[in-house]
């Protein structure tokens, strides 16, 4: 619903089908390897897997982030509110995404196998972290020199004073 008390129109225009055409064809190519090499993938795990990660999501990270959000609305500014919102999702995305090669799934099927999943993940994982931290930081910087500029411009801002832009 939109403020106005409309329902909003829902998804469309060419960007929209466009995504949902480009990540249905990306599902299905995964899908179709997924089940081509089903003996080192074990479908019947990734899906286990991939049911609790969407359970994860629906009744931890995205609740949390809800609470997270409202308090950030009563105790932040405007101008840090949206990255730290930002940085807070793509945080949580990032670490639900991770859980898999954080956990080692992929060593399961081939123990022997060194190349499975050689990466030193979990350094990996705080690398992006705080690259990702960084720029929420510069973004809320920016925000708040360019909040500062326009309260600056105006006389005050409880609609005293000469408030012409």
């Amino acid at each position: 619903m939109r403020a106005s008390g409309r329902a909003s129109p829902g998804p469309s225009g060419p960007w929209w089908w466009g995504g949902l055409a480009l990540g249905g064809a990306v599902g299905l190519f995964g899908l179709a390897g997924l089940l081509r090499d089903a003996a080192k993938t074990r479908p019947l795990v990734w899906a286990l897997w991939l049911a609790g990660l969407v359970l994860v999501h629906d009744f931890v990270l995205a609740p949390g982030i809800h609470l997270v959000g409202a308090w950030l609305r009563r105790h932040t500014t405007d101008a840090v509110r949206w990255p730290l919102q930002l940085g807070l999702v793509v945080s949580g995305v990032l670490l639900l995404a991770s859980v898999p090669v954080l956990y080692g799934v992929g060593r399961a099927t081939q123990p022997d196998n060194r190349s499975v999943l050689p990466g030193d993940y979990p350094h990996a994982l705080l690398g992006v972290l705080a690259v990702v931290w960084v720029l929420v930081l510069l973004w809320a910087l920016l925000r708040l020199r360019r909040a500062g500029r326009s309260v600056a411009r105006w006389e005050d801002r409880d609609g005293h004073g000469d408030r012409e832009p």
